[in-house]
């Protein structure tokens, strides 16, 4: 945490917090969605009140849970990045807070209400005068009940808000990261798409002529409408693509539509391109299907890395091919080529990982950040190619076990011998839809213990067989006998990769990590014996 930096929208969100404060502004709101750091804002606030006179704070949070975290965070984590006096802090859950009320509000000087933001809390507070920080997710149910009633709080009291979309188009975040990410991961990739051709925003007092597109790009006196559609499935039907074709022929009937306008569809899925030929020619309607896509973004890395974050198959073996109708169209291009750009920022962030991660000491102290680390270096390695959704601290129903983090495969819907050989096994050989990553910051090897305990989160009926469990030195010598064990008597896969593999894999851009994880499987296969 040492070499932590905030990112631009956390400061902006800290300055914020810090104006209105010194404004006087009794109700203050912070909107961000989920995943964004909003634990360090709020330690940065904390840090920035107890600089001022304030003597005691309450911070309200929505379950035990959570508050075993942030406070966990609080007295390990936040201690190397900022300076907190403990002693005036105090953690409450919001259950404990409504009970006794009255008791506890008076004895503070700001209450501030963190992720799980409850109705009556928020209320109670602003009745008795107290200066109230919520920070809240976006999409959460007090937004939600704000938009219809404007209470608790107006649009005034909310300081700051940052949103998917504006994490998509920043680069923090992936569609992967959370499902409602996805429309605007889709818009933002078109977006960028059409942008390295020369296009940009349209702004115009026409502007709302077109509105109900998802977006309106301008080049020259050329306007592209572009609509953004997304299927699970590789191949579209043919029924299903002249539905979604009578949809957008419907919207352009109903708006003013001038000679040099072009209607682009974007599609995330196959479409046959005599189907695409006579939508043109009939309809002068240009359709992009995965095949377009994935040309156009091939001599970009930055842009390919987005596409394959946004489908749920592999693009791997996609070889791509232009459109004929935009040829047609004279939508003609002039891509600025940047490989040798994006290249080189991939290197940085790699190097930048290494470095975390080597920084990072052994110990239960650290775990949580050794945790991150190993996450960010899995999602930088993995994540876009081979994952539709990786889930950090991932509950099950009945919350008996916590995963680190868990991923569902991509896969090939048209040819499984196109997927990657590593991942082909696992879901035909050990019938898993999912990979489960466990991260240790043990300063000794692993032991037997582990190895059990991970193996309950492994479950057939789930199409759960599959775990990497991530350490500094790997299994111990019972590890490996216990981990053989889970595989010949149970099926269930439980793979050692060690720190040093993680940096292997990064200082190796130029080789494709699911080959060294393949490597690894191998070797360890070929030791088991009957």
């Amino acid at each position: 945490m040492e070499n932590l930096q905030l990112r631009t929208y956390q400061i902006e969100a800290i300055h914020a917090i810090q104006e209105a404060l010194k404004s006087g502004q009794k109700r203050i709101v912070i909107e961000m969605i989920s995943g964004s750091g909003k634990g360090m804002v709020l330690a940065k606030t904390v840090e920035y009140i107890q600089k001022s006179s304030i003597d005691k704070i309450l911070i309200v949070i929505g379950n035990s849970t959570l508050k075993e975290q942030l406070e966990h965070d609080i007295h390990t984590s936040f201690n190397n990045f900022i300076k907190l006096n403990h002693d005036s802090i105090f953690l409450e859950t919001r259950n404990r807070v409504l009970k006794y009320i009255n008791k506890q509000i008076f004895e503070y000087d700001i209450v501030i209400l963190y992720d799980d933001i409850s109705m009556e809390v928020f209320n109670t507070l602003c009745h008795e005068e107290k200066t109230v920080i919520a920070f809240t997710n976006i999409d959460d149910e007090i937004t939600q009940e704000n938009k219809k009633s404007k209470k608790p709080f107006s649009s005034k009291d909310i300081v700051f808000s940052y949103s998917f979309k504006e994490a998509i188009n920043d680069g923090y975040m992936t569609p992967a990261m959370n499902v409602k990410s996805l429309g605007a991961a889709i818009e933002a990739f078109s977006k960028h798409l059409l942008e390295q051709f020369g296009f940009t925003q349209f702004d115009s007092p026409l502007n709302k002529q077109y509105e109900n597109w998802d977006l309106i790009l301008q080049k020259d006196k050329q306007i592209v409408l572009v609509e953004c559609k997304y299927y699970k499935s590789q191949v579209v039907s043919i029924s299903v693509a002249n539905e979604l074709l009578k949809t957008i022929v419907m919207k352009k009937n109903k708006q003013m539509f001038f000679q040099d306008n072009i209607i682009l569809l974007i599609v995330l899925s196959n479409i046959p391109s005599f189907q695409k030929d006579e939508i043109y020619k009939r309809y002068r309607i240009i359709v992009w299907d995965i095949e377009n896509l994935v040309f156009y973004s091939k001599n970009n890395p930055g842009l390919l890395k987005q596409l394959s974050q946004i489908t749920y198959f592999p693009i791997e073996q996609i070889e791509g091919r232009p459109s004929v109708e935009a040829g047609m169209a004279r939508l003609l291009f002039s891509a600025e080529d940047k490989p040798l750009k994006e290249a080189r920022e991939e290197n940085n962030k790699a190097t930048i990982l290494i470095r975390k991660l080597s920084n990072c000491t052994a110990g239960r102290e650290n775990s949580r950040e050794y945790e991150k680390i190993c996450e960010e270096i899995i999602r930088h390695l993995f994540e876009a190619n081979y994952f539709n959704r990786l889930t950090s601290q991932h509950k099950t129903n009945d919350e008996h076990f916590r995963m680190d983090l868990i991923g569902s495969l991509k896969i090939n819907q048209i040819n499984d011998q196109s997927m990657h050989p590593l991942w082909q096994m696992i879901v035909q050989h050990y019938n898993s839809h999912f990979v489960v990553f466990e991260f240790k910051n043990y300063a000794e090897k692993i032991d037997q213990n582990l190895i059990y305990i991970t193996e309950k989160y492994l479950f057939d009926a789930a199409l759960r067989n599959v775990a990497f469990i991530i350490s500094r030195k790997g299994f111990s010598t019972a590890a490996k006998f216990a981990a053989e064990g889970c595989l010949k008597e149970h099926g269930k896969l439980i793979l050692d990769i060690t720190q040093g593999d993680l940096i292997k894999m990064l200082k190796s851009p130029t080789d494709n990590p699911a080959d060294y994880i393949l490597t690894i499987l191998e070797e360890f296969l070929m030791g088991i014996s009957k």
